[in-house]
């Protein structure tokens, strides 16, 4: 397995054809230094290429770790899950009915909702970081009500976005200051939807 380290969040992050993986993987340096017994250099100026029996991942859940072997499974896992959404609206504090939103829009357009779903929530948890006036809007935006919410996004018309539209909407209008820090590029497929969710919660905000 590869490993880039990346300034911003200040750790190694797993590589997939020389990007960061999506969603973001974290490597647990102790854990992963103890299973190669302590004979192991990080060099943050350097690709690292550990073998995968001894990587161990950081735990984002509970702030534990856990091995490599379970990174192996969602290949088969995202056949027979379906979305606890009541699960993530607690993990990353965004009002259930927005990540229903998120991930109808999401899923009309992609081959695999479920996996793009977790990876532009870990983007969009990422922004909420690096953005504190942003994070601040999203934490407003947990305490609406279900109807409160519904009322403003039927008002809107956000149940018929048009996603080629909104592409060309924001490469032209929206600025990169909310991108600029992270291992991303915003011309990405995947950074539609985050913006989606960013022109949501700026919109919301706005209104209430």
């Amino acid at each position: 397995m590869k490993f880039k380290y990346h300034k911003s969040y200040r750790g190694f992050y797993l590589l997939e054809d020389n990007k960061f993986k999506r969603p973001y993987q974290k490597l647990d340096q102790e854990k992963t230094l103890e299973n190669l017994d302590g004979e192991f250099e990080f060099n943050k100026h350097e690709i690292l290429d550990i073998d995968d029996k001894f990587v161990v991942f950081v735990d984002k859940d509970g702030g534990n770790t856990d091995k490599n072997k379970n990174v192996t499974k969602p290949k088969v896992q995202k056949k027979t899950e379906t979305i606890d959404f009541e699960v993530l609206e607690l993990k990353y504090k965004i009002p259930k009915l927005l990540l229903e939103k998120l991930y109808g829009l999401i899923s009309e357009n992609s081959k695999d909702g479920q996996r793009d779903l977790l990876s532009v929530l870990s983007v969009v948890e990422n922004v909420t970081h690096a953005d504190g006036l942003f994070s601040s809007k999203v934490k407003k935006i947990f305490y609406y009500s279900d109807k409160e919410l519904n009322d403003l996004l039927s008002r809107y018309n956000f149940d018929n976005i048009n996603v080629a539209n909104l592409k060309k909407d924001i490469e032209v209008n929206y600025p990169s200051q909310y991108i600029s820090s992270l291992p991303i590029d915003y011309k990405e497929y995947e950074m539609i939807f985050v913006f989606y969710f960013i022109i949501l919660i700026e919109l919301l905000t706005i209104l209430k």
